[in-house]
């Protein structure tokens, strides 16, 4: 399946140079992630989930979400196929329909072959593939984007000063990571039970591009003689890198081509309080099963520490100042005909306007670090509440080429049992304020999105979805004995 990214990339960049002045988002499969069925998924967001799990064993056959999200952006899902439908529809989306910075992100996760399982002596290993494709825009001007893409939108008033000391940036990262996981019970007091994990990978860089413009300042005027508006008495510095795979015809397969490599880890922690451990206990050969054992859970993970090393390449890379002087006058609408890759060509090619000095240092892009705080509280009957934070710790103000998380909050209420689950999850974050979702799980298949409500009844600044299909064995269970539950009442054993 070949990506359409010429277009939507180019206009990205088009409008970054050009405006001068110019993460992802919310938390990725949002309401699965909570739940004690989540198996050999749950490492990437916890690699202690493991530890104690209710299953016996877990392949992932196949799991992916895709997202996109923008601050300015309003998606419908009756509309959902007209979004991205021409040039103007993906500017208003990217780039937003008002007048005010855009911030936004496109991010994709694919869920490889990945197995777990329990070795006994409370150990638990995983091993674990997953692909990702993540890219930001950040501090980008709508209006003028807007105005550079589609020429010269009705209404605009000419001369129109461009005026900003700020940075607008635009990058993307794509990459593979192959982990090993090892998660272990290393506390059980009674009430109280505590387990650990850690997941070391092998990173594979499949690109990284960015472009970033700082202290532009011009004048956009109109002149009919010259069939639109241009740009005169321009000044600001444009910088951009590209890494391995091209973005012109870029393909799912792509990311699966190595350029780069790197070592990464997740760390994760999670407590559990279990009032009722004694009466669970009384029947130890039911102590081990599918029963949840905890009132309380607390779980605390830092994702994605790491980096992956990048040689810029040559002929597509560059830092350039502008100098658009006196009577000059340039029409960055140029750009639209000129593929990504051949940006550093073309501008060089415009020496009038555009000083090039090489750029090919190598240099490393840090992975979108992020620390996870949640609490599980289980009511009764399968019902459970889960409360989590998502906070970035990555940096990319100085670093343009980081791709990065945004800070997140949700509250996701749950009713589960061993094939059958219902997720409601309830998301703020920083890119695209409130979303409501829904997701669940049926047997071997998963599905959702974390801004399906919204999508529906109104219009959500982010768009996602999510799939995956996994096999499976639960722990086995006696049908000898009955069990007391954490409410006090007799179980039937579990079949």
């Amino acid at each position: 399946m070949t990506m359409n990214t010429n277009s939507r990339l180019g206009l990205a960049v088009a409008a970054l140079w050009a405006a001068g002045i110019a993460t992802a988002n919310a938390q990725d499969f949002p309401g699965l992630r909570t739940s004690n069925y989540a198996g050999v998924n749950s490492v990437f967001f916890n690699p202690a989930a493991i530890a104690d799990s209710r299953y016996r064993f877990d392949v992932n056959m196949l799991a992916i979400q895709a997202q996109a999200g923008n601050k300015e952006a309003s998606f419908k899902l009756s509309g959902i196929g007209h979004s991205f439908k021409g040039d103007s529809a993906i500017s208003a989306q990217l780039f937003g329909k008002n007048n005010g910075k855009a911030n936004g992100l496109a991010n994709l996760a694919l869920h490889g072959p990945s197995v777990m399982f329990n070795a006994g002596n409370k150990y638990s290993f995983a091993v674990t593939t997953r692909s990702r494709l993540l890219m930001n825009f950040r501090d980008l001007d709508g209006r003028l984007a807007r105005q550079i893409i589609d020429k010269d939108l009705p209404g605009t008033q000419y001369p129109y000063t461009i005026s900003s000391n700020g940075s607008m940036r635009i990058n993307a990262t794509g990459w593979t990571e192959f982990g090993a996981t090892v998660a272990r019970e290393v506390l059980d007091k009674g009430k109280h039970f505590v387990k650990a994990g850690i997941t070391v990978k092998y990173l594979a860089g499949t690109g990284n591009a960015y472009v970033n413009v700082t202290d532009f300042n011009g004048v956009k005027e109109f002149d009919a003689s010259k069939a639109g508006s241009h740009l005169v008495n321009t000044t600001g510095q444009i910088g951009m890198g590209f890494s391995g795979v091209k973005t012109d015809g870029f393909e799912i397969g792509d990311l699966t081509k190595f350029n780069s490599s790197g070592i990464g880890a997740d760390l994760g922690f999670v407590y559990e309080f279990r009032p009722d451990y004694e009466k669970l206990h009384e029947d130890a050969q039911r102590w081990n099963d599918r029963v949840n054992k905890y009132k309380l859970r607390v779980g605390v993970a830092i994702t994605d520490i790491g980096r992956l090393k990048f040689n810029p390449d040559a002929d597509r890379s560059g830092n350039y100042d502008i100098h658009i002087k006196g009577s000059e006058w340039y029409d960055p609408n140029e750009l639209k005909g000129v593929e990504v890759d051949n940006y550093s060509e073309y501008f060089s090619s415009r020496n009038q306007f555009f000083t090039r000095h090489a750029n090919t240092e190598k240099y490393s892009v840090s992975l979108p670090t992020a620390l996870h705080v949640d609490a599980d509280y289980y009511i009764e009957k399968g019902f459970y509440v889960n409360l989590a934070t998502q906070l970035s710790l990555a940096g990319n103000k100085t670093k343009v080429y980081n791709s990065t998380y945004y800070n997140s909050v949700s509250l996701t209420p749950r009713w589960e049992k061993k094939t059958i689950g219902i997720y409601l999850p309830l998301n703020y974050s920083q890119l695209t304020k409130f979303n409501v979702g829904l997701g669940a799980h049926l047997g071997p298949v998963f599905f959702g999105s974390g801004s399906i409500f919204n999508l529906l009844f109104g219009g959500s600044r982010q768009a996602d979805a999510q799939f995956g299909i996994h096999v499976y064995g639960l722990k086995k269970v006696s049908k000898k004995k009955k069990v007391v539950t954490e409410t006090g009442s007799v179980a039937a054993p579990i079949n």
